[in-house]
């Protein structure tokens, strides 16, 4: 037996399982040997002698009697210390070393016996040590907006258009820290739970745009039940909470599973629930829930049936208390072929005093917008009809409302050989904006429907069309976010109103629109080059007339309220293209294109909408080492057209370079720098340029 021979997990393990002391290494040993810190530690704790002229020997076959003179000095240690960082595995390894020396361990007087019950002991204290097991992350973010121009003099607020965040001028350092814990109760059952430490200072818009992504519990986004929400002041005074994000509980025989605190859901379509969207820039793009989730199967793992059961708070600025409580049944086909599932969600505000009218808790209605001139009606009121009256008139604000949201949606992949695939869903709502009917008797039902089509024929090559159609009055269930830091509409159009969120995934599905979308990709040469290319084309459904615009439930946040009695219906179209392709020395090229076109052609000027955005985006990136990254972007954004009587003209020129560190496996560091430079042609004093500095750091667990 020679040290070539022996493994670096037994080396690893030896080292582990007994206490150290200081030891020079064998003069014989290279320290550049892969086993050289091993030899060195094990030699630090007594496990490795040598020989008596200082040397180790590694390339001399060792003898079954210095092998168990080894093993039982290492077996003396683990008694003696009953040391318990060893694993199962290794302590079942070791004792199989023992059973095989046993001969020459009983002639050097090592009683095996003992030495059983001995590892015995320590095999159940390491058994019920390794029933807990961590892991956890530490993020930090420090950034930096040096914002100047004469739309700052004039106290309004930038925007990167790019992004669609607000460019609040200060700085802002946030850290998030996060331990997991993992608990095996039996063996049918494990537990866990998360617990989160948040911590920042600076400014509250910085980080919160720009900052390391909060739970839950201490995020600003998901603040609920205040009129005058509580927003950390620009002056440098720290903020820090330690929470309790989620804990969990799975079986793992019938794979149920049950989640308190916060979650995202498994099985529920977005179509039906998908929450706020994420205005912060690092995290994921909709905010997570905050309830309870239940999820198994029916039947057994095997049976295809699978349920959930959820219910959830939702953020908001009224005091109104407003939750979600719903499911899902889904049954996967055979061969993973496909699926087919059905949800139902009930989305309520809660009075706070049943028969009261709380003028506080009531949330105002978005506005729509006026092109031009004078509107016959406000643009921003449904028509309701109070109770005890027969006279409808416009109200301006909704509460407490209640929808329930159902659909059914299906996949199936019918030529798996050619990745042929049909995806098809239909949900429904049915919405009441005021559960006490002292505003409205009014109620509203909306439709959506889409279907899909997906096709590989070749290897790399993926085509997908789909048609959708999404009424305007579907899900109208309407929530404020709590903080208002002037959540923008982001270019290239609004599917959304800002500062407000809908149930569904409004982005994907905006109201009132039909129409096809069309993405394809191929990869070739060896993955190392790609191309894409994407086609949309949505039209109105129904025109934005006085008096659609004073539907209940109607939602219409793009194309203003027709003035002068038009009809005309608006549209948006877009398409883009990329290219991708990484060089033999590592250097990766990705350059896409995109361009939109928002339409209303109408007689009447205020009532006329042409609208262009154009987008070129270059993104490089070179690995100077293998832990050593550069990159280098740029972006070219103009937006130029009209809008009715207004006027748009924006240019916006954006380079940016970044430093990735990978100091270890598991920590990680980042830098950025972007300058932003935008040109609003159409105002006067409304332009700005900001130096954006971003730090990050991440260690994992």
């Amino acid at each position: 037996m020679n040290l070539g021979r022996i493994t670096a997990s037994t080396l690893t393990f030896m080292a582990l399982a007994a206490p150290a002391w200081a030891a020079p290494l064998f003069s014989d040993v290279p320290n550049d040997h892969w086993a050289s810190d091993a030899v060195r530690e094990l030699a630090g704790r007594g496990i490795l002698q040598g020989y008596n002229d200082g040397t180790f020997q590694g390339n001399r076959c060792l003898t079954r009697w210095e092998m168990a003179n080894i093993v039982a000095r290492l077996l003396a240690r683990l008694e003696e210390s009953q040391t318990a960082f060893a694993t199962k595995a290794d302590l079942d390894a070791i004792n199989r070393l023992a059973e095989q020396l046993r001969p020459e361990l009983n002639a050097l007087g090592v009683r095996l016996d003992n030495l059983e019950k001995s590892v015995s002991h320590l095999d159940a204290r390491v058994s019920e040590l390794e029933r807990i097991t961590y892991y956890g992350r530490v993020s930090a973010i420090g950034v930096s907006n040096i914002v100047k121009g004469s739309i700052i003099d004039n106290g309004g607020t930038a925007i990167d258009w790019t992004t669609g965040r607000m460019l609040s001028d200060g700085d802002g350092i946030s850290m998030l820290g996060l331990l997991g814990v993992n608990v095996a109760l039996t063996d049918d059952f494990n537990a866990g739970a998360e617990f989160a430490a948040y911590s920042e200072i600076g400014k509250n818009s910085v980080n919160a745009y720009w900052g390391v992504d909060a739970p839950y519990s201490c995020n600003i986004w998901t603040q609920r039940g205040s009129i005058a929400p509580w927003e950390q002041s620009a002056n440098h005074s720290p903020f820090t909470r330690m929470v309790l994000d989620n804990i969990w509980v799975n079986h793992t025989p019938s794979g149920t599973r049950f989640v308190a605190g916060s979650f995202r859901p498994r099985l529920l379509s977005d179509n039906i629930f998908n929450g706020a969207r994420n205005p912060n820039m690092r995290g994921a793009r909709w905010l997570p829930f905050f309830g309870f989730d239940l999820t198994g199967s029916i039947g057994g793992l095997d049976s295809g049936f699978q349920y959930e059961l959820l219910y959830s708070e939702n953020p908001g600025k009224s005091i109104y208390d407003s939750h979600s409580y719903g499911g899902s049944l889904r049954y996967d086909f055979a061969d993973n072929n496909g699926r087919v599932g059905l949800h139902v969600v009930n989305h309520r505000n809660e009075r706070i005093s049943d028969g009261v009218l709380c003028n506080a808790g009531l949330i105002p209605l978005p506005t729509v917008p006026v092109l031009g001139g004078v509107p016959v009606v406000q643009p921003n009121t449904w028509l309701g009809t109070r109770q005890g009256t027969n006279v409808a008139v416009p109200n301006a604000a909704v509460g407490p409302q209640q929808q329930l949201s159902y659909g059914i949606d299906v996949s199936y992949t019918i030529l798996p050989d050619y990745g042929l695939s049909i995806d098809a869903a239909y949900a429904g709502t049915s919405y009441d904006p005021d559960t006490s009917k002292l505003l409205y008797n009014e109620t509203a039902t909306g439709n959506m429907y889409k279907v899909g089509l997906g096709f590989a024929p070749i290897s790399g090559l993926q085509l997908d069309l789909a048609y959708q159609s999404v009424d305007p009055t579907y899900d109208p269930f309407i929530s404020q976010y709590a903080c208002d830091t002037e959540i923008p509409v982001y270019l290239p159009y609004g599917s959304f109103f800002s500062g407000y969120y809908q149930m569904h995934d409004y982005i994907n599905l905006p109201n009132n629109r039909q129409g096809f979308k069309f993405n394809g990709s191929y990869s070739f040469n060896e993955s190392n080059t790609h191309v894409n290319a994407s086609y949309t084309n949505l039209r109105q459904i129904k025109a934005t007339t006085p008096e659609q615009c004073q539907k209940v439930g109607n939602i219409e946040p793009l194309f203003g309220m027709l003035y002068g009695g038009g009809e005309e219906k608006g549209y948006v179209q877009g398409y883009g293209a990329g290219i991708g392709h990484t060089f033999g020395n590592g250097l990766s090229l990705d350059a896409n294109y995109f361009h939109y076109d928002i339409e209303r052609s109408a007689a009447l000027a205020e009532n006329d909408m042409s609208l262009r955005e154009n987008l070129y985006r270059l993104d490089l990136s070179y690995p100077i080492t293998d832990a050593l990254n550069l990159r280098a972007s740029y972006v070219d954004l103009s937006y130029k057209g009209h809008a009715g009587l207004i006027n748009t003209d924006i240019a916006q020129h954006t380079p940016g370079v970044g430093l990735d560190y990978q100091i270890n496996s598991s920590t990680a560091v980042a830098f950025d720098y972007r300058y932003i430079d935008c040109k609003q042609k159409a105002y006067a004093g409304s332009d700005y340029t900001a130096n954006q500095i971003m730090v990050e750091m991440k260690l994992d667990f």
